[in-house]
């Protein structure tokens, strides 16, 4: 209702040759919703934040920085926000909030879009094997065989495959301990090391002695 006094505001911004856009607004655990729209130019992007408030507000500034091969695009200040929505309508409202966030993208773009570091659009660019080994590396035991899938499917969602060498499989396997978990990462990760010559030597530096002849087997040595 109208007691919410309920207002929209929008920004359009280049996306200055960033191929990824992280998205770092006050509300976004809310939904993010995003489209791909005709009339924006090449390389640019929009923002629009559906917002309500009772009594006073803080909103927060809006704006964007580059940051490595992405452009933060999010809030800096203070943001209060209490809310409780019941069945689609506002119950208690105090402060300001962010309802609802639309990002709009040009039809054909390929930018990659992250809200919380999470993956919103599609994929278009692969995981590198530097990548992989660093988040093998600090991902949580049961999540490092994840990491390896997400690698995989991350060359099968842009339809290329993976390459990497013998010492960056070697770094990997070195982050498994159990036996069966080494071998299945061999299993999927062999066929793409492009210096197959030094599989072999590899092979002895991150294998157990008696799971060698295993490991090489899997490998076809």
């Amino acid at each position: 209702g109208s007691e919410n006094n309920p207002t929209t505001e929008s920004f359009d911004f280049e996306m200055r040759g960033a191929p990824k856009l992280k998205l770092d607004l006050f509300g976004s655990t809310e939904d993010v919703n995003l489209f791909y729209v005709d009339d924006l130019a090449p390389n640019t992007a929009r923002i629009k934040l559906y917002r309500v408030f009772r009594k006073q507000a803080s909103w927060g500034s809006f704006g964007t920085s580059l940051q490595g091969d992405s452009l933060r695009a999010g809030h800096q200040g203070t943001y209060q926000c209490s809310i409780n929505i019941k069945n689609g309508v506002i119950a208690d409202l105090e402060g300001g909030c962010y309802v609802r966030i639309d990002v709009s993208m040009p039809r054909n773009s390929q930018v990659e879009v992250y809200n919380g570091g999470k993956l919103i659009s599609q994929r278009f660019i692969a995981m590198s094997a530097e990548e992989l080994v660093d988040k093998v590396d600090d991902a949580w035991s049961r999540d490092k065989m994840t990491v390896v899938n997400d690698f995989l499917a991350s060359y099968a969602a842009v339809g290329r495959s993976p390459s990497l060498s013998a010492d960056q499989l070697g770094e990997v396997l070195g982050d498994f301990t159990m036996k069966e978990d080494k071998f299945t990462v061999l299993r999927k990760l062999q066929a793409y090391v492009y210096d197959r010559e030094n599989l072999g030597e590899m092979i002895k530096d991150n294998i157990n002695y008696f799971d060698q002849e295993e490991a090489r087997r899997i490998c076809g040595l």
